[in-house]
């Protein structure tokens, strides 16, 4: 096509130059002179299609560059108004819920937030790494997790969980608690998450974080030897931790990751011991109450003592959890009775 311009207007500038150049000549020079034009008009044809058709390509060749430098530059423009409109978007938000009392005002701005996310998902993207530049107890980072868990089709989880383990760093402190925070505000569960989590509970250097991780896992989710070094470790930090809170709760969690056998064992063991703290006892109440400990007749006999023991703290507690969780018959009912101040449900 190109080609085709180029000699039509090369013919054309020819035929120019050929009219311009046939003014009267004198007749001496007639041949001579008609030879020099017929040669220049050749020479001048020749450049003028070099020239018609550098001139044709060039402009071409320019002209998609600017077209494509000029998309990048729309591409750039419209990714930096997409970021800051949503992060914009997101302060008015947490404005508003500083300085309103108008939480319909406050919940359609959640809903344009939201409906921006669902259709420009690099939004997504753009809000978490928002998310990452806040304090994990930051209110704002509680609020980007609410706006992310409402958004459909598994889009929120999908998110959720990727900014979960992003913030994933066994060598980072930081990172491990952003993950926690995440996992645990959330409920978030798959392999990748419950993998983070054994990891941090067994290798974390924050005894905290071990134990914040430990609680959102299943025994059944733990190896038998991976459970064999959670065990250790809760035994290493009872014999260490003076607070007996801490203490008590940790005993709990020992309780929960042992094998049924042990768990009965350890569980009897501090109902006979009068010397234990009475919260601890009381947890064990909880567990044979929810079923986590096996009711065999030991089990059932350590309870009686309990319940036969006037003025114990714990007596009204063990008499109800024998009536609810075991097979009593009439006469050991009749005992129960017996007890003043404490109210029993029908036997039948």
């Amino acid at each position: 096509m190109f080609v085709v311009i180029a000699l039509c207007l090369s013919f054309y500038l020819g035929y120019k130059l050929g009219v311009s150049d046939s003014k009267p000549r004198l007749s001496t020079n007639t041949i001579s002179t008609s030879n020099s034009d017929t040669h220049e008009s050749a020479l001048g044809i020749t450049q003028t299609h070099e020239v018609a058709t550098d001139a044709l390509d060039t402009p071409a060749n320019a002209l998609e560059t600017n077209a494509l430098e000029v998309d990048e530059l729309i591409e750039t423009q419209n990714n930096t108004n997409i970021s800051n409109d949503i992060v914009d978007l997101f302060s008015e938000l947490i404005s508003l819920q500083h300085s309103s009392s108008d939480y319909r005002l406050y919940g359609s701005k959640i809903d344009e937030i939201r409906q921006r996310l669902i259709d420009n998902p690099t939004d997504i993207a753009i809000i978490s790494e928002h998310f990452e530049t806040l304090a994990t107890d930051s209110n704002e980072s509680y609020v980007i997790v609410s706006i992310l868990q409402g958004l459909p089709d598994k889009q929120g989880v999908n998110a959720l969980t990727q900014l979960a383990l992003q913030s994933l760093d066994y060598s980072n402190e930081k990172g491990n608690q952003q993950f926690l925070e995440i996992v645990g505000r959330t409920g978030l569960t798959n392999e990748s998450i419950t993998n983070g989590l054994k990891n941090i509970a067994l290798y974390g250097e924050l005894s905290e974080q071990r134990l914040y991780a430990l609680d959102m896992l299943m025994p059944f989710q733990l190896t038998q030897n991976e459970n064999q070094a959670v065990l250790a470790q809760l035994s290493q930090m009872q014999l260490s931790n003076e607070d007996q809170g801490k203490a008590n709760y940790l005993f709990g969690q020992t309780l929960r990751f042992s094998d049924s056998q042990s768990r009965t064992e350890l569980a009897l063991n501090t109902l006979q011991d009068d010397s234990i703290d009475i919260n601890r006892q009381s947890i064990v109440l909880d567990f044979i109450e929810l079923g986590q400990i096996e009711k065999s007749q030991a089990t059932k006999e350590t309870l009686f003592a309990l319940a036969r023991s006037q003025g114990h703290p714990l007596q009204e507690n063990a008499i109800k959890v024998l009536v609810s969780s075991f097979d009593i018959n009439q006469e050991e009912y009749q005992e129960l009775l017996t007890f003043d101040g404490i109210e029993l449900p029908v036997l039948r």
